[in-house]
């Protein structure tokens, strides 16, 4: 016992350090729940019947409601306490009662299902979300193992209950084994739910380090490996690279702010005009890129002049400067479509796509020189994968 009650002090010492994740607030209450619990249930014949029995059980199944509370917390949806409280009240309030106080094994039974029942929700959550990970993995399977023990409990609950109508779980020394090992399971739950919070915070700042500040984009690093990864699947990829035309005179005439607005704008344009599966990154001060992938040579043709349209819309309704100046805002477009080979080894593939952004920076500086708000598209072929 005094291991399980340094481990919930553990908890709660690693939620004082994390004040950020409010799961973890969740997961260190239901920790210290689940350890008073299993200690009044030990204690049975030291303490009264009404806190080893009622209040013990009671707090097990608060501890277990909580653990699925706090996995919807992580998910960011409502934790619904409320509804995981019903069991453990219900479970005292059954004690009352005479009939049921007195039956051991109709106490075990219904702890047991409505163990399984919170396991059960708990698994559920797990399955739902959207992240899969080694932690998240690893709490799956540790919960469905304490599903399963209390789904056995139920065909064998007489060989639990000895001659004076008591549980033998902790009392018979050759029960001690199920204590030792529902103790190693807390120990390893808590482990896969700090994990998990890690494991997200880590997520986190990797996401933030790819990302660029002002438009929310991916920055040249976050676009370069997504688009690497993309490659990987091969087929049919399209580039774009798409510079705003006489950017710096807006920043000259109207001040950085509108600059940073009208890269803001620009941002947004493309997060509506392309599909939600392409990559859009900001590689630098006013150029942008996206690569599209499964893209045909009019599909990415078509998805420029969308581009092009939405930001000569967006554009209309801003006015910058003390006069309210409208600023007329193009951008020029340079376009190259390949096809990669799925079998092709990945360094084949990162040469590929490395090749295929230079041939559409090339055709992009055609499309500046002579004019600019122009689409250029490179020449149809094998990408030349250079010296």
């Amino acid at each position: 016992m005094a291991a399980a009650t340094m481990l919930a002090a553990a908890m709660l010492f690693v939620w004082w350090l994390t004040p950020s994740e409010p799961a973890l607030a969740h997961w260190a209450a239901a920790i210290e729940l689940l350890v008073i619990g299993i200690l009044c249930v030990a204690l049975r014949d030291v303490i009264p019947d009404a806190l080893s029995i009622a209040l013990g059980n009671g707090a097990m199944l608060a501890g277990y409601g909580l653990i699925w509370t706090g996995l919807r917390r992580f998910d960011g949806r409502p934790p619904r306490t409320q509804r995981a409280l019903i069991a453990p009240f219900l479970f005292v309030a059954l004690c009352q009662l005479p009939f049921f106080a007195e039956s051991t094994a109709h106490r075990v039974i219904l702890i047991s299902l409505m163990i399984a029942g919170l396991n059960l929700l708990a698994i559920a959550q797990l399955r739902r979300g959207r992240l899969v990970s080694r932690p998240r993995l690893a709490l799956l399977t540790l919960l469905t193992a304490v599903l399963a023990f209390n789904l056995a409990r139920i065909p064998t609950v007489t060989a639990q209950v000895d001659r004076q109508d008591r549980v033998a779980l902790f009392s018979d020394p050759a029960m001690a084994g199920f204590g030792l090992l529902a103790l190693a399971i807390l120990i390893f739950i808590c482990f896969a739910m700090v994990l998990m919070v890690r494991e997200r915070r880590e997520m986190h700042f990797r996401s933030a380090a790819q990302r660029d500040e002002l438009t929310g984009l991916l920055n040249r690093r976050g676009f370069m490996e997504s688009a690497m990864g993309e490659g990987v699947a091969g087929g049919t990829m399209a580039v774009m690279l798409l510079d705003l035309d006489h950017f710096k005179l807006i920043n000259d005439r109207f001040g950085h702010g509108a600059g940073d607005r009208v890269l803001s704008i620009f941002a947004r344009v493309l997060r509506e005009n392309l599909r939600h599966g392409d990559i859009v990154g900001r590689i630098g001060g006013e150029e942008f890129a996206a690569v599209l992938p499964g893209a045909l040579l009019s599909d990415a043709r078509l998805a420029a002049e969308r581009v092009q349209l939405g930001l000569r819309e967006a554009m209309t309704s801003m006015r910058f400067g003390d006069a309210g100046e409208a600023i007329q805002c193009t951008v020029s477009i340079g376009l190259a479509v390949t096809t990669l080979s799925k079998g092709e080894p990945s360094a084949s593939h990162g040469m590929r796509l490395q090749a295929l952004i230079a041939e559409a920076d090339t055709v992009l500086y055609r499309a500046k020189s002579q004019g600019r708000n122009r689409i250029e598209i490179a020449p149809a072929g094998p990408v030349a994968l250079g010296a």
